[in-house]
């Protein structure tokens, strides 16, 4: 993380020289401080996400799969004038044991269009499907097993 930032700070400044340098790394030295006290930062956890960072990209080009073909579904559902779109409500139980996955998950049900996560409450999710095929593939899903396999990663550091 401290090169990190310090790489930052050199490509903000846009020059360098000594004293960007010097303060360049004062500076560096403060936020890692900062971090470390008072946001949780640690070199576990930076080891886990780079561990994680993989599986995080993966999942990125998932999501970005399944966003294009849920548009493709929704669209042939609307421009299929001889079906009738049928609403639902469904709740399911999900996985995800941290915060960020539960959000995670709950995120990629409502951007993937035609279903929307309308609550989460501890591990249940209930979600509006446009129609109800669309209901098929949330529990259990795809999402949720990328999530899963993100969450393992450092788990048992």
């Amino acid at each position: 993380m401290f090169l990190m930032l310090f790489l930052l700070w050199i490509i903000f400044n846009g020059r360098l020289t000594v004293e960007v340098a010097l303060l360049g790394a004062v500076m560096t030295v403060a936020v890692f401080l900062f971090s470390y006290k008072f946001l949780g930062y640690s070199l576990r956890t930076e080891r886990i996400f780079f561990r994680r960072l993989p599986l995080i990209f993966s999942y990125y080009l998932l999501l970005l799969k399944e966003i294009a073909l849920a548009n493709l579904e929704v669209m042939k559902m609307l421009l299929n004038k001889e079906e009738s779109i049928r609403p639902c409500l469904y709740t399911f139980t999900g996985k995800p044991r941290s915060l960020w996955g539960k959000a995670a998950l709950a995120d990629s049900i409502t951007l993937t269009p035609g279903t929307i996560t309308v609550s989460v409450e501890g591990d249940q999710y209930t979600v509006h499907c446009l129609d109800k095929h669309l209901m098929d593939g949330l529990e259990n899903s795809v999402f949720e097993q990328r999530i899963l396999a993100i969450e393992e990663v450092g788990f048992h550091d």
